[in-house]
């Protein structure tokens, strides 16, 4: 197959992508723009590790189809879920998008991208904690300065179901502890803020963290949950996160069989909303609370307990049997206007 004609570096247009157009015209929240980013990262790693070429010698010809191909299929070697490759694709086609609306010349190349499908995905049955689990898991930290840190951090993610980003992006300016009720505003998807209210149990929690971590809160701008490198305080890394709560996993796992192998941020996210669920909470109420868009996300996050599908089932009543009416006159002239065939 013929390489479209032009000369036009494949990168030259990427600061333009992600400085201007994604905050500008299409509205992305700086985390989407973050993903972006780091999916034209890892295509321009392939381009130098695996194609050796460069930043100034890779052009928009070269993203042919078959290079695209040689992409995901190089990102499935390396052990990348279908998620992750499909987002990668996805990236890809909406940059080419981006730049063939510059250059005319550059639309064959993102038809090309644009007939290259997504990987299946096939949904997975998410875990949730069990009541044991997370009894055990928050026994876990010790009663110390980092052990205190460490509780709170998971009993926050727990008490409010955010987003691991959305709980590290907490300032102390968006914390309210007030005596008529206590919440904290996060800001989530698309720079959507929405408040969560806290319990008496999470807020008492909360103040023993904050008088060891924030003790004069001179600076409200300050991050909730902080990591100290070079003598300067900066938000802690979703990484370092996570390490924490796998670290009191594991440890917990040896105490209780019921903690899962593999305990992620999110799990605290998915339990509470399975709990709201199943205790009779609506599923609007629990998509507002979680920050989606789409009440069809929360179905992934909040299934039914098997008393609810029982109930279900037991409430279906078999419709008696009727003799069949006739409801057409004229078969043959409603048939044809029902087609709207002669």
């Amino acid at each position: 197959m013929k390489k479209p004609e032009t000369s036009t570096l494949f990168f030259s247009q990427t600061l333009a992508y992600l400085d201007v157009y994604l905050p500008a015209q299409r509205g992305c929240s700086p985390m989407t723009i973050d993903s972006y980013r780091d999916a034209l990262t890892v295509f321009k790693r392939f381009v130098e590790e695996e194609l050796h070429g460069t930043v100034f010698t890779f052009g928009f010809k070269d993203c042919t189809r078959d290079c695209i191909l040689h992409f995901l299929e190089s990102l499935k070697n390396k052990g990348n879920a279908p998620g992750t490759r499909n987002q990668r694709l996805a990236t890809l086609k909406s940059y080419l998008e981006f730049a063939s609306q510059n250059d005319i010349s550059i639309v064959p190349i993102y038809i090309g991208a644009k007939g290259v499908t997504a990987t299946k995905n096939p949904e997975k049955e998410r875990e949730v904690l069990s009541e044991a689990a997370l009894d055990a898991i928050f026994a876990e930290p010790k009663n110390s300065r980092l052990g205190v840190r460490d509780k709170t951090l998971m009993i926050l993610l727990y008490d409010t179901g955010t987003r691991i980003s959305e709980l590290l992006n907490i300032r102390l300016t968006d914390i309210f502890l007030k005596k008529e009720g206590s919440y904290i505003i996060v800001t989530g998807k698309g720079s959507k803020q929405r408040p969560l209210y806290l319990s008496d149990k999470t807020v008492n929690h909360l103040k023993n963290y904050m008088s060891l971590y924030h003790p004069e809160a001179t600076d409200s701008n300050q991050y909730l949950f902080y990591t100290i490198i070079r003598g300067r305080k900066g938000r802690m890394s979703v990484g370092n996160a996570e390490r924490i709560i796998k670290q009191h996993a594991e440890a917990a796992r040896k105490k209780c069989p019921e903690v899962p192998a593999h305990v992620h941020p999110h799990a605290f996210r998915r339990t509470l909303a399975t709990q709201l669920y199943q205790e009779g909470t609506s599923l609007a109420l629990v998509s507002s609370l979680l920050g989606h868009s789409n009440i069809e996300t929360t179905r992934l996050y909040a299934k039914p307990s098997d008393e609810m599908l029982r109930n279900a089932i037991l409430s279906i009543q078999p419709i008696a049997e009727r003799p069949l009416t006739k409801k057409w006159k004229d078969h043959k002239e409603n048939c044809r206007n029902f087609s709207g065939l002669r």
